[in-house]
C-alpha cells in the first residue's frame, strides 16, 4: 500500500530534523523582562485593549510555539495560562523541558496541527501565531481555524511574510533549487559560506541586516530551504483577513507603514498619500520602503465590541495616558541648540524613524510617567503657554509619538 507525502509532512519532516529557532536553555532575561516597562505584561496588554483595566488571568494560545515562544511568554506572564501548539515533536520536547526547568505550572502543550485547533474545544482571550500561518498548505484554513477559537473580544497577534522586501531571498531560494541543494550539514555549510560572501548590493542583504537566519545553519534552513510557503503584500494581506472574518487594528511598529514618519514625510508625495485609505497608505509605503521582510500587526475579530484603538479626537482624549513604548530612547549629546534631544525607537530597523524634540516638545515628554494622563502632563510639564493653545499642541505631539511608536495610548489602569 503506498502513501502520498503531502506538504504538511515535508514542513514537519525540516522542522523534526532542524527544530526552529535554535533551542534556549536560559530564559532568565525573559523573566526579569516583567519588572521592565519594556517587556512588562501591563505594556503588552494594553496594545490589545488600549481602553480595557489591565488584568492577569489570560487565556493565551500560542499556535506553532516552536522551540520556546511559549516557554517565554509563560515565564514573562506568571498569571496567564499559555496553551501551546505544534506538529513538530522536537520542538515541543524543546519546549517541555524549559516548561520543566523553569516550573511552568502555567503552559501546557499539544502536538497538533494548526488546522485542528478547535479540537481543543476552547476560545483565548489572545492568540499569537508568528512565522507559521505562510508555511500552512492554506494559510486561509489556519487563519479560519485561529479566528474560531479567539473570544470575541480576543485579539491575536500575528506575523507573516511580507512580499516586495523578501525578494532576494526568493532569489536565493531560486538559487538553490537550482543546484539541487538540500538540507544537510555538508550543502548548509556550504551555503552558509556562500550567503557570508554576498556583495553588499545583493538584495537579500535587507534580510542579513534584520536578523542572523542567514548565519546559522538552523535559520538557513528555514529561510532558503523550506518546503512551503507563501507571502503578502499588504492588500493581500487584508484581503486574507476579511475573508476570515477578522480586522486589521493596528501594526506592531506602525511608523514604517505611515507617510508621517520619517524621510517619506519629507517628500512631494507626503500629503497626497495622507489623503488616501488607511490600507492603501500602507501599500504605498510599503511598495516606498522596499524593505519590509515581515509583516507584524494585531489582529481582531470584526465583531469585537471593545473598542481596538484610542481616538485622541475623540471627546475625553485629555484623560489618555501616553506609556514608553517598547524600545524607546532619547539622545540628547551633539545637538544643535534648537534640538532639546531626538527620540528614537531602538527596535526599529529603519534609521530614518527619528522624532527630534524642540524645547517644548522635550517639557512635555519629560513630565510622562507611565501613569499621567495627558491633562496631567500638561499640568506637570512647566511649558508656559495659553492653554487652549498648549492642549492643542500636546494632542498633536502626541498623536505623533503614537505614529512613530515612541509612546503607546491607553485608557485602563
Amino acid at each position: 500500500m503506498s502513501t502520498t507525502t503531502t506538504a504538511a509532512d515535508h514542513v514537519r519532516e525540516l522542522y523534526e530534523s532542524r527544530p526552529y529557532p535554535s533551542p534556549e536553555r536560559d530564559l532568565d532575561v525573559y523573566r526579569d523582562l516583567q519588572r521592565t516597562v519594556d517587556g512588562s505584561p501591563r505594556f503588552f496588554f494594553h496594545m490589545y485593549w488600549p481602553t480595557a483595566a489591565y488584568r492577569e488571568d489570560l487565556e493565551v494560545l500560542v499556535a506553532g510555539c516552536g522551540t520556546s515562544q511559549a516557554a517565554k511568554l509563560a515565564i514573562q506572564q506568571p498569571g496567564a495560562r499559555v496553551t501551546a501548539i505544534d506538529v513538530s515533536t522536537s520542538s515541543l520536547q524543546c519546549t517541555e523541558t524549559l516548561r520543566e526547568r523553569y516550573a511552568l505550572e502555567n503552559l501546557e502543550l499539544h502536538e497538533l496541527p494548526l488546522e485542528r485547533v478547535g479540537e481543543l474545544d476552547r476560545t483565548f482571550d489572545l492568540v499569537v501565531s508568528t512565522g507559521v500561518l505562510h508555511h500552512l498548505p492554506d494559510p486561509a484554513a489556519g487563519l479560519s481555524a485561529l479566528r474560531g477559537v479567539l473570544d470575541r473580544d480576543g485579539a491575536m497577534f500575528l506575523m507573516v511574510y511580507g512580499r516586495h522586501g523578501r525578494a532576494g531571498i526568493r532569489m536565493l531560494q531560486e538559487y538553490g533549487r537550482r543546484l539541487g541543494i538540500r538540507c544537510d550539514d555538508a550543502d548548509l555549510s556550504g551555503l552558509l559560506a556562500v550567503a557570508a560572501e554576498l556583495p553588499d548590493d545583493h538584495p537579500a542583504r535587507v534580510f542579513t541586516a534584520r536578523g542572523n537566519d542567514l548565519s546559522n545553519p538552523t535559520g538557513l534552513a528555514d529561510a532558503l530551504l523550506h518546503p512551503q510557503e507563501c507571502d503578502y503584500d499588504v492588500p493581500e494581506l487584508f484581503e486574507w483577513l476579511g475573508s476570515a472574518g477578522l480586522d486589521h487594528a493596528r501594526w506592531f511598529h506602525q511608523a514604517p507603514y505611515l507617510p508621517f514618519c520619517g524621510w517619506p514625510s519629507t517628500t512631494p508625495h507626503a500629503a497626497r498619500i495622507a489623503t488616501l485609505p488607511a490600507p492603501e497608505q500602507y501599500a504605498a509605503l510599503e511598495l516606498l520602503r522596499g524593505t519590509m521582510i515581515t509583516h507584524a500587526f494585531v489582529a481582531t475579530r470584526d465583531d469585537r465590541v471593545a473598542p481596538r484603538a484610542i481616538d485622541l479626537d475623540a471627546e475625553g482624549w485629555e484623560s489618555v495616558v501616553p506609556v514608553f513604548f517598547n524600545g524607546c530612547r532619547v539622545d540628547q549629546e551633539g545637538l544643535p541648540p534648537e534640538i532639546a534631544g531626538v527620540l528614537r525607537n531602538t527596535a526599529h530597523l529603519e534609521p530614518d524613524l527619528l522624532v527630534p524634540l524642540t524645547v517644548e516638545q522635550a517639557m512635555l515628554y519629560n513630565a510622562m510617567d507611565g501613569t499621567r494622563t495627558i491633562a496631567e502632563i500638561i499640568a506637570a510639564s512647566g511649558v508656559d503657554a495659553d492653554p487652549v493653545a498648549l492642549a492643542q499642541f500636546a494632542r498633536e505631539f502626541f498623536r505623533q509619538l503614537a505614529w512613530s511608536d515612541q509612546v503607546m495610548l491607553r485608557r485602563g489602569m
